[in-house]
This record gives structure tokens, C-alpha cells and sequence, in this order.
């Protein structure tokens, strides 16, 4: 599990861009803007939340690149 975060954490690093600063594992900064990815789920089945501000989005019909660049 710890390997598949560590990817996620990854790829949305280098979705968001140079200007993004890595805060924790999961959490990222610019510009006063906060934006967290979690995999969530149950029973092997699991999803990306994305969380900016205190909204939650989920990556359901919509990849991970669609909302973080819609973030950023």
C-alpha cells in the first residue's frame, strides 16, 4: 500500500507542476491553495479523492489530470 502512495504522491507532483510544493506525502501548496490526494476504498476497490479547500472530489468519469488542472 505504502508503494502505491508513494506513486500517487508521484504523479500528482509532477501533474501539478515545478510551482507546487510537496507539504506531506499526500498534500501540496502554491500560491496559499492546498490540495490533498487520498486513495480511499474497501474490499480491494479503491478510488482517488482529491480535496481542495474543504471539497471533495472524486475521480469518478474524470481522470486525475482533468481536476488537478482545473485546480491549478
Amino acid at each position: 500500500m505504502l508503494a502505491v502512495e508513494e506513486s500517487l504522491s508521484a504523479v500528482t507532483a509532477a501533474l501539478l507542476g515545478p510551482g507546487w510544493r510537496k507539504i506531506e506525502m499526500r498534500e501540496f501548496e502554491k500560491d496559499g491553495k492546498r490540495v490533498r490526494v487520498e486513495l480511499r476504498g474497501s474490499d480491494h476497490v479503491g478510488k482517488i479523492i482529491v480535496i481542495h479547500d474543504s471539497e471533495e472530489i472524486s475521480c469518478v468519469n474524470r481522470s486525475l489530470q482533468d481536476i488537478l488542472s482545473s485546480i491549478s
